[in-house]
């Protein structure tokens, strides 16, 4: 898959995250240079709510980063 079709998986398929079994999940809080940085990684193992499976050889794992940056009054999510 090229990279402009996993972002699209993301953002079309936020359910999978939401329903899907989650194998793993961590958060880490980074403080540096006046700003703060919340990330939450999600893994997914069980894939069986993916969507066209068979479009996706070799999968085994889905893989996503929520960062939430704060610098002084501005916070700024991002997904990766």
């Amino acid at each position: 898959m090229c990279h402009s079709c996993l972002l699209l998986f993301f953002c079309e398929s936020p359910t999978l995250f939401e329903h899907g079994k989650m194998a793993d999940k961590n958060e880490t809080l980074e403080k540096n240079s006046g700003r703060i940085e919340t990330r939450v990684c999600s893994v997914i193992r069980d894939l069986d709510l993916l969507d066209e499976k068979e479009n996706w050889c070799g999968i085994k794992t889905i893989v996503k980063i929520d960062a939430t940056r704060e610098i002084g009054y501005h916070t700024k999510p991002l997904t990766r």
